[in-house]
């Protein structure tokens, strides 16, 4: 009988042992197992704009866009918006907006930008509409530069941005062509009108 009890019980301390081995690893499987995470998904961003002279035929709007998104990511880009204010997708988060430079016209004219930044925050019920409304309250204003007001710095910029525009390296090259020429009325005229007040001024003096 003695004999017989010591087999048995090996017996029985391997089957323990090996259910305890069993159950071990599927809860180590459980535990190692996590769920994945999704990524927000961006929505377009419909900025109100008003004034006039702005559309198709004039490049982009330069805007610059720095902000977060919900996961933590930090954007910092520069995007390019047409006439119908489209041309930025934000996932959900908070960001700051603003105009970098003027747009190239065809009237050979350049805008004043404005300096107000757009605050805004991207809701995460914007995913299931596909896209977020700027608040008009925030539109922004694209007028005209009076044309004395219209420096050569700002023409160079509005020109460097333009051309990073992708698909307008062209229409840039063309509307600066345009812009360049306006200055170089503008100058004559201005040379032609500092020449006559200079013979006006000599006249008086005689």
């Amino acid at each position: 009988m003695k004999r017989l009890a010591l087999p048995l019980m090996a017996a029985l301390l391997c089957t323990a042992l090996f259910a305890c081995g069993c159950s071990s690893s599927g809860q180590g499987g459980a535990q190692g197992s996590s769920p994945s995470q999704q990524e927000s998904t961006p929505v377009e961003v419909v900025i109100p704009l008003a004034g006039s002279g702005f559309d198709g035929d004039c490049t982009k709007l330069p805007v610059r866009v720095v902000g977060n998104d919900e996961a933590g990511k930090q954007i910092d880009e520069v995007a390019y918006v047409d006439a119908d204010g489209k041309g930025i997708e934000l996932a959900p988060g908070d960001y700051s907006l603003a105009v970098c430079a003027s747009p190239l016209s065809p009237s050979g004219r350049l805008f004043a930008v404005p300096t107000e930044a757009i605050g805004i925050t991207i809701p995460e019920s914007s995913e299931a509409q596909g896209a977020y409304e700027v608040p008009t309250d925030q539109a922004w204003t694209l007028e005209f530069l009076a044309p004395d007001a219209m420096s050569e710095e700002q023409l160079q910029l509005a020109y460097d941005y333009a051309k990073k525009s992708p698909g307008q390296e062209e229409l840039a090259d063309e509307l600066y062509q345009t812009t360049q020429q306006r200055f170089e009325m503008l100058n004559d005229e201005r040379a032609e009108a500092q020449a006559a007040l200079e013979r006006f001024r000599a006249q008086e003096g005689e």
